[in-house]
């Protein structure tokens, strides 16, 4: 991804602040996940913008406090395979719809 649309990114993010859910989850259908900036910045929009509750992270995908924090301040971060699926849980829990450890749970499960 060039740098002006990351930039682009980065900016439309900031503005923000006034923005509806379903304008963040836009933008983010235009981005790519697994960038480091772009899932850095969704995760700390998420939870200081939109009021996910970084509990519901940890709980979610198995992870301490501290390693939330680390991803919404951009000093770690997930594996890039794992950041899509974070995300579209992110939408799905912001959006009040089934949560994926369901889903993660059942595609990790052996075939008999």
């Amino acid at each position: 991804m060039p740098s002006t649309i990351k930039t682009e990114f980065l900016e439309k993010t900031l503005k923000l602040e006034q923005k509806t859910q379903s304008e963040f989850f836009a933008l983010l259908e235009k981005e790519d996940p697994t960038q480091n900036e772009t899932f850095q910045r969704a995760i700390e929009f998420a939870v200081k913008r939109l009021d996910l509750p970084p509990t519901a992270i940890m709980d979610e995908f198995t992870v301490t406090r501290g390693t939330v924090s680390r991803w919404i301040n951009g000093k770690s971060l997930p594996h890039p395979m794992m950041r899509p699926v974070i995300i579209s849980w992110v939408k799905d829990y912001l959006q009040g719809t089934k949560s994926v450890s369901s889903q993660l749970k059942f595609a990790s499960t052996p075939a008999m």
